[in-house]
């Protein structure tokens, strides 16, 4: 590896793992998704988030929660209208999406409004418990992510990636791409909303990630990829949870998680075509165990193989809704995908 891949792949591990002692340790309602938060922030590229980054974010992670609050506190009496909003500003983030705007951000708007109209249906102040959450982990995460950049800065002369990657696409081509994520996870929603399925909340959270994933409508290859991305998260999971089985001690496990955050941002940040891969395993692994271990909840251990089998139901799920998309309407799918790109 490089000097410059060393030092990302150390920042990324620390960062996490810092993210993982105090989300652990505090255990606030979804404390799970600060790790999650922090990664995006450390993942390749891995650039340095400045002050007015740091409050954009805040701001905009503050009015999703909020948003999604007032959707849920608003239509909570009248559940099929709020499922007709709830799909109308999915619809809207997948096109802002597919027009350029950050990954990172599309998917907490789609958290915020997936998650808080159904939390709502069961109990408003969950909802809003949800949404206090959503701040705090913005509150935690940004400073996490300016420390880790300050004690592991890039080496001199490094040249900066531009912030901004998203792909840009106009007219068809970004319109029959929210069109198409939003189909994809309409089934998702209706199932959890009409049954109000909150204890299988994480398939929902894990179907919007996966649906964000840019390769997954690029074929076979691609979404066999996804499969597997999937399935070694997963496995690193039992492995890490079977260690914590046998020693359930809180600095074993921050002991344990930076090792395996070592190991697996080691892959992400090389040069090998697999690297893409190892970004989604890591949050297959974050979401399963960060979901699944307390160490104030005795009966946690239960659910776990559960948060597994619903991880790989939602990966497949995807994978075979793009399948099915693709053979109905693969000709004008192909041909929105060939609408040039917009210049930058």
């Amino acid at each position: 590896m490089t000097k410059l891949q060393t030092t990302r792949t150390l920042r990324y591990a620390f960062g996490l793992t810092l993210a993982v002692a105090i989300a652990y340790w505090f255990q606030w309602t979804l404390s799970y998704i600060l790790p999650i938060f922090v990664s995006m922030f450390l993942a390749p590229p891995s650039k340095s988030l400045s002050a007015k980054d740091g409050a954009l974010i805040f701001a905009v992670i503050s009015t999703t929660a909020l948003f999604g609050y007032l959707i849920s506190s608003t239509l909570a009496s009248f559940p099929y209208i709020m499922i007709l909003v709830v799909l109308l500003v999915i619809f809207l983030t997948f096109y802002a999406g597919a027009g350029g705007a950050s990954p990172f951000l599309v998917l907490w708007m789609l958290i915020g409004t997936l998650l808080l109209p159904l939390l709502s249906l069961t109990s408003a102040e969950l909802s809003l418990l949800v949404a206090h959450a959503f701040i705090i982990s913005t509150v935690i995460g940004v400073p996490i992510t300016w420390i880790a950049h300050v004690l592991f800065p890039d080496p001199d002369n490094t040249t900066e990636i531009s912030k901004d990657t998203a792909p840009k696409v106009s007219g068809e081509r970004q319109f029959m791409q929210a069109l198409v994520r939003t189909a994809i996870l309409l089934p998702v929603i209706l199932v959890f909303y009409v049954f109000t399925l909150n204890e299988a909340i994480i398939t929902l959270l894990f179907s919007a990630i996966i649906i964000l994933q840019p390769d997954i409508q690029s074929g076979k290859k691609a979404s066999a990829g996804l499969l597997i991305g999937c399935a070694f998260g997963g496995g690193v999971s039992i492995i890490v949870y079977t260690l914590l089985v046998m020693v359930p001690t809180y600095t074993f496990m921050l002991a344990i998680m930076l090792l395996t955050l070592l190991m697996i941002a080691r892959e992400m940040f090389s040069d090998k075509p697999t690297a893409p891969l190892y970004g989604l395993s890591i949050s297959t692994f974050l979401i399963i165990i960060g979901s699944s271990v307390s160490f104030n909840d005795s009966g946690a251990s239960s659910i776990f193989y559960t948060r597994i089998m619903l991880i790989f139901f939602a990966g497949i799920y995807v994978v075979i809704a793009y399948s099915i998309v693709e053979v109905l309407y693969g000709e004008r799918i192909k041909k929105a995908r060939e609408v040039q790109p917009i210049a930058n």
